[in-house]
């Protein structure tokens, strides 16, 4: 990720700054991918992507869960990796 960040940075590109796509992988992995991101100084967030929606999403359209137990799902998904880069976050650690 360090390696990452400095091509990112080359040259005149000190404004540069990465975030972490969850490409539609599982919770799993994209944990892996924050947890390593979030400690390096360069990295700000990540994307909302299908990680985070897609299952609750279709288990609504099956009617496995109602539209409010959706929302609830999709928040708390979201929360979580949110925790994850706070807790170990070299962003929030300077800025605060």
């Amino acid at each position: 990720m360090k390696t990452v960040r400095r091509s990112l940075r080359r040259g005149d590109r000190s404004g540069v700054w990465c975030i972490v796509l969850g490409r539609g992988e599982d919770d799993r992995k994209v944990r892996e991918w924050l947890e390593t991101a979030a400690p390096v100084a360069g990295f700000i967030g990540f994307t909302v992507d299908r990680t985070t929606f897609w299952d609750p999403l279709v288990d609504w359209q099956t009617k496995k869960i109602t539209p409010d137990a959706t929302v609830v799902e999709i928040a708390r998904r979201y929360r979580a990796f949110v925790e994850l880069i706070e807790k170990t976050s070299t962003l929030r650690k300077t800025t605060a």
